[in-house]
């Protein structure tokens, strides 16, 4: 029941953050092996109308080596990518080729000093300009993603 509840709440924070930033796709992935949870899978997910799921897909590998994901782990910080195809940090081709990603915004989750989780915001109609109120919303996505995690007893 605990489970449940803590997948709806992941949930919901990721239909907000949709709302919110008027993405096309939000998503997190979690690094939690007692849970049996690994970054290089989707634990939850929000969709725009007509925009492509990346719950089931595990083409996207590696990401701890990913120059996006390599960031997140030493800056500890968000990413904002206005354009995908221009950014001075390679984001995943196939992010690009088959899911249509044209902007992104990253956050790291992190517990104990340890990155544990990456929270993306997605945008594929074209290059876009994210604005403050976009990054406060992923910041406060992180801090509520933090509170339902620690109900794991983390």
């Amino acid at each position: 029941m605990q489970a449940e509840n803590t997948q709806r709440a992941l949930q919901d924070i990721l239909e907000d953050l949709l709302e919110s930033t008027s993405a096309s796709r939000t998503t997190i992935r979690l690094d939690v092996p007692i849970k049996d949870l690994h970054l290089d899978t989707v634990a939850a997910e929000a969709l725009a109308p007509s925009v492509c799921s990346l719950r089931d897909d595990v083409s996207i590998t590696n990401l701890r080596e990913v120059p996006t994901v390599e960031f997140l782990e030493q800056e500890r910080r968000i990413l904002v990518q206005n354009d995908c195809l221009t950014a001075d940090l390679a984001v995943p081709q196939k992010l690009i080729d088959l899911y249509g990603v044209k902007a992104q915004m990253l956050g790291p989750l992190v517990c104990n000093g340890r990155l544990i989780g990456v929270v993306s915001v997605h945008y594929t109609p074209g290059p876009r300009e994210w604005s403050d109120k976009d990054v406060d919303a992923l910041r406060e996505a992180i801090e509520r993603k933090k509170q339902e995690l620690d109900s794991w007893g983390r």
